[in-house]
């Protein structure tokens, strides 16, 4: 599997979770959650294209 990287979907969905998600026992504001794009197996992808 490959994800073709789509670093404004990233952007977008990172907006979404600050906005609409709360990460329980965190600072909220210092918190950076990793958005993943696609997974295969034991390996995953997030919106750049990293696995």
């Amino acid at each position: 599997m490959t994800i073709t990287p789509d670093p404004a979907r990233g952007a977008e969905v990172f907006a979404d979770d600050r906005a609409y998600v709360f990460h329980s026992w965190s600072a909220q504001k210092a918190l950076k959650p990793m958005c993943i794009a696609g997974a295969e197996g034991s390996y995953f992808w997030d919106y750049d294209g990293n696995r």
